[in-house]
């Protein structure tokens, strides 16, 4: 994944670096020819909120334990759910956390964060806040050979 792009209306002085906090991302797999298939883990701290972004390529998900909010869709563990690229999404974790695994068939992609509010971003980089540092343990996934 290239470097996320953030739109040019983004409050002045929101800390953005905050964001990060609350989320760990590991890839358990990632092909060697740039068409390939990649696999992340995504773990998600209690009520993280992922910006509203679009990629350039499909990408299918499956929520691995807790649950999260898409839209108006609350999805448990055990569902998934398809975003076409070039297609704005975002989601937030249910209370508990979440971890959802992402599917893709490529081995590098784009990230375009969409325009919110300024109420939208300071949110977002609250609930980051009180994450960091999250998780206070190591854990780290693995695909057996």
């Amino acid at each position: 994944m290239s470097a996320p792009e953030f739109p040019a209306e983004i409050p002045a002085g929101l800390d953005l670096a905050a964001i990060a906090g609350g989320t760990v991302v590991d890839v358990i797999f990632r092909d060697d020819r740039p068409d390939g298939f990649s696999l992340a883990n995504i773990r998600l701290a209690p009520d993280y909120i992922l910006p509203t972004h679009s990629h350039d390529v499909d990408c299918l998900y499956y929520v691995q334990s807790g649950w999260i909010v898409l839209g108006r869709r609350r999805i448990d563990s055990g569902g998934g759910f398809l975003v076409l690229a070039e297609r704005p999404y975002g989601y937030r974790a249910g209370p508990e956390g979440a971890t959802v695994l992402e599917f893709r068939k490529s081995t590098g992609f784009n990230m375009v964060i969409s325009a919110m509010p300024s109420a939208k971003w300071q949110e977002i980089v609250d609930v980051a806040r009180r994450h960091d540092g999250w998780p206070d343990f190591v854990e780290t996934v693995a695909l057996p050979r």
